[in-house]
């Protein structure tokens, strides 16, 4: 597991099998963290909030893939919370999971969240949605994206 607490760029990287006890398995931005990921694959890994990646900061995801990671509790795939902002582009979340909500992404409140052209697919959640989702106080915009099966939760 990495940690960024100021800027990381990341291009075609792997992250599998890792675990955190609090957040980001494979990868965690930290508050005041920026990160850059392009073309890079997080697969089976654990966290108590984004198992795949935990976004406290500001980033961008284009061209990844989200496959079997899982968090105790929001973002099997990734977590967006306190306040963070983050943009995923033409990624793929299939067969993640979250012991409450979110299994392919979940965007806790204050942070703001931009998804297009991503797709979601046999993502699940013990309760909540399985595909993105979005909790009160925070902020979603999506577009040009597939749910195939998979809920988007958007809460006013």
């Amino acid at each position: 597991m990495i940690s960024v607490r100021s800027l990381a760029t990341v291009i075609g990287s792997s992250f599998a099998d890792n675990a955190a006890g609090s957040a980001g398995g494979g990868l965690d931005n930290d508050p005041g963290g920026a990160a850059a990921m392009s073309d890079s694959t997080f697969t089976d890994n654990f966290a108590g909030l984004g198992g795949g990646f935990g976004n406290n900061g500001t980033a961008t995801v284009s061209d990844s893939t989200f496959t079997g990671n899982s968090a105790f509790l929001f973002g099997g795939g990734l977590s967006n919370s306190g306040g963070a902002k983050a943009t995923v582009l033409d990624s793929i979340f299939t067969g993640n999971s979250a012991g409450l909500r979110g299994g392919g992404v979940e965007n806790l409140i204050r942070s703001t969240l931009t998804v297009s052209g991503s797709t979601f697919s046999g993502n699940t959640a013990a309760s909540g949605n399985g595909g993105v989702n979005n909790e009160p106080g925070a902020v979603l915009t999506q577009f040009d994206n597939v749910f195939s099966d998979q809920p988007l939760d958007v809460f006013p």
